[in-house]
């Protein structure tokens, strides 16, 4: 047996089972299919009007919240491809109305999620308050293997399924595979048990710790600014982001509401939130000031 296989076994051996894993490889027709490696850390943006159902303790698709049949078979156990393609193009192409749907989405990407918290709030299909939309964070390494998968993986795996050319997994696969429009989405299915494993802070705690400090796109996305096109700040940002290290070198507040912002979401997640958020600066990080703002806010307990 390989090693990374043992290491998997060992390491579902331990793990909660309460989980629907991904596995291709157990199916002649995905047995060459590559997986990607999964980030450490992963987030999930959710409120009360978000599909299935998700908190502290679970995320669910819509189909294991509505506990319909299959929902607790993984998708590529399917029997009918074509259907399960476009079951796959739906959810990733944000398909509105009633429809079968048993995946859930993640992102590695803070940047994207945090203008989403803005178009959710002003969206007429949400509009929930900032305190009841959430971002949620999760250590995948407490969970099996294969919990998760690159949502590109998925879509190689039955793009040849989809005749479609427009909005099919074709046309996602074009712009997946163009970084500007990549935002690190990854993908569960059924019901995840993720009590333990995860942290969730509401959109309207990141902004009273000094969300707005961070980068001037969140405080435009706030205020509704190119609400149909939002994903357009994503970009901004990233731009900015990229020439900062050219720039002079961040204001202490910056680096105070990050660190304030990343406290929230607990001991096992602040250090690695902190990271995220210090990245979004649009400025020239100063290696000794930011050790110093860490140590002073982060100080490690006697334990």
């Amino acid at each position: 047996m390989a090693l990374t296989e043992l290491t998997d076994d060992l390491r579902n051996a331990t793990l909660d089972k309460h989980v629907v894993r991904f596995s291709p490889h157990a199916h002649p027709r995905w047995s060459t299919l590559r997986l990607q490696p999964i980030p450490r850390i992963l987030f999930r943006l959710y409120t009360p009007e978000s599909d299935g159902f998700t908190n502290e303790h679970e995320a669910s698709s819509r189909d294991a919240t509505a506990e319909e049949h299959l929902s607790d078979e993984d998708i590529f156990s399917t029997r009918t491809p074509e259907a399960t393609a476009a079951l796959i193009a739906d959810h990733l192409w944000w398909r509105k109305g009633p429809r079968r749907d048993n995946l859930v989405s993640w992102s590695s990407s803070i940047l994207f999620l945090i203008p989403y918290i803005f178009h959710r709030h002003h969206d007429n299909n949400d509009g929930s308050a900032l305190r009841d939309i959430r971002l949620l964070v999760v250590d995948t390494e407490k969970l099996p293997a294969h919990t998760f998968i690159r949502d590109i993986d998925l879509v190689s795996a039955f793009e040849e399924f989809d005749s479609r050319e427009k909005e099919g997994l074709k046309h996602m696969a074009r712009l997946r595979n163009k970084t500007h429009h990549y935002f690190g989405e990854y993908l569960s299915q059924g019901c995840l048990n993720i009590s333990g494993k995860c942290s969730t802070v509401s959109a309207q705690t990141m902004i009273d710790g000094g969300l707005f400090n961070i980068h001037d796109v969140f405080v435009a996305a706030y205020g509704g600014v190119q609400q149909a096109t939002w994903v357009r700040s994503v970009h901004t940002a990233r731009e900015t982001i990229e020439s900062a290290s050219k720039l002079p070198q961040a204001p202490l507040e910056m680096v105070t509401s990050a660190f304030d912002i990343a406290l929230e979401f607990g001991e096992d997640f602040r250090l690695p939130i902190a990271v995220q958020l210090l990245a979004l600066l649009p400025y020239a990080l100063d290696p000794n000031s930011v050790y110093e703002r860490l140590w002073a806010h982060m100080r490690p307990t006697s334990e």
